[in-house]
């Protein structure tokens, strides 16, 4: 037979007219249709739909030659796949939706008249620092900054929103003691002033395994003095909406028996349909040490210990 008039047995297609043709796209049909469509550039999976009968049959016009450039057409599929799921999205930019959206000013309450401090340094010295008056802020004295609150710490915690167009939840307090040591030994200043203000405070034990921020029980005949100071006295309950033009403040009142811990606050918040958490004190903690161990010192009349 001659190989120039050679078949293919399965349709018939010369095998040299097939190559010298290769060049030429050809769309073909059997039967008949009333329009037809070119597709132009697909995006995304496609998905190759059969009936029953002929699934996993495939005819090939051009015998081998037509196998081989199927063959090598999946190949070259496949490749491309690889490569578009293994590499990177391309990095888009956030901006100001990816950024918190509230911002807290931190203030540990360090006045004598609202906390006793303790301290590592001998009374002698103390007396002598506290021979020209009593300080306003015990961290004013900069020997004494290195101590912490003695058995309560309290920090008072604004929380604003940043963007006047857009108001923030605060779903709640999560408490987190980063460390807990033994009570050390040491004095206690203590600087009596009379009562401590009333408002809304959030009690903490750090004592407790897992400590929980608790609001405490409002005093009612405290009522009309902490609204007359601009202080809100209502119980505490989440959640609370925030904005730039109208913040909310807690006070956090840490108390310890048992411990020289250091501790932080995590703020759960939720605005435009995102969630999350933010610290204070941000890159620190907040220290309360148990008195113990220590001395306590009465201040009234200089230094007074025993």
């Amino acid at each position: 037979m001659d190989p120039s008039n050679s078949q293919d047995d399965t349709d018939g297609t010369d095998l040299t007219e097939e190559v010298e043709d290769f060049s030429t796209t050809r769309n073909t049909m059997s039967g008949s249709a009333s329009a037809a469509v070119q597709a132009g550039m697909i995006t995304g999976g496609v998905t190759q739909n059969t009936d029953q009968s002929t699934r996993n049959t495939y005819h090939v016009p051009g015998g081998w030659i037509g196998t081989v450039l199927l063959a090598c057409s999946v190949i070259l599929s496949a490749v491309l796949l690889v490569k578009a799921v293994d590499d990177d999205p391309p990095e888009q930019s956030r901006g100001d939706d990816s950024a918190v959206p509230l911002v807290a000013a931190v203030k540990p309450v360090t006045d004598p008249c609202s906390s006793d401090w303790f301290t590592s340094k001998p009374a002698d010295e103390v007396r002598a620092l506290l021979s020209e008056g009593e300080p306003r802020s015990w961290t004013d004295l900069a020997p004494l900054a290195e101590g912490a609150s003695a058995d309560r710490g309290l920090v008072m915690v604004t929380l604003q929103g940043l963007h006047p167009d857009r108001s923030v939840m605060i779903t709640g307090i999560g408490i987190e003691v980063l460390s807990r040591e033994p009570p050390p030994p040491g004095i206690l200043l203590d600087a009596p002033c009379g009562g401590s203000d009333n408002y809304r405070h959030v009690d903490i034990d750090l004592d407790q395994p897992r400590p929980r921020a608790v609001g405490r029980p409002v005093d009612s005949n405290a009522v009309e003095e902490a609204h007359r100071k601009g202080w809100r006295v209502d119980p505490i309950a989440f959640p609370y909406e925030i904005t730039s033009t109208d913040a909310e403040t807690f006070l956090l009142d840490a108390t310890t028996a048992s411990c020289d811990c250091t501790w932080i606050a995590h703020f759960d918040w939720s605005a435009g349909g995102r969630t999350g958490r933010l610290t204070v004190p941000d890159g620190g903690s907040f220290r309360a040490v148990s008195s113990a161990n220590a001395t306590r010192c009465s201040t009234l009349t200089g230094l007074t210990c025993g």
